[in-house]
């Protein structure tokens, strides 16, 4: 049985103790960003999303009707933020 999870956290992760007093790691959840194209919206949410919330949860982005490639304005306003694309776009 797993007690209620507790603020602090373990090596960086949220983390609750059992009865007996072990740690456990809850696992990531899973987050996909969706948009129409993936060029910008989707890759921007994705690459904050790694950037701040990859201690609870694994991000990816896609769209319903894929574009070439990241658009020129989302790529520079993630550089601004120190962010490189959410991953290569293929």
């Amino acid at each position: 049985m797993v007690a209620t999870f507790h603020s602090r956290t373990h090596f960086g992760h949220a983390c609750a103790r059992t009865i007996s007093g072990e740690i456990v790691i809850p696992s990531r959840k899973r987050v996909l960003f969706v948009c129409l194209g993936n060029s910008c919206r989707s890759q921007m949410a994705e690459a904050f999303a790694r950037a701040y919330g990859s201690d609870v949860l694994i991000a990816a982005s896609a769209g319903l009707t894929p574009a070439s490639g990241v658009a020129a304005d989302t790529s520079r306003a993630m550089a601004e933020k120190g962010l490189g694309s959410a991953r290569p776009f293929s």
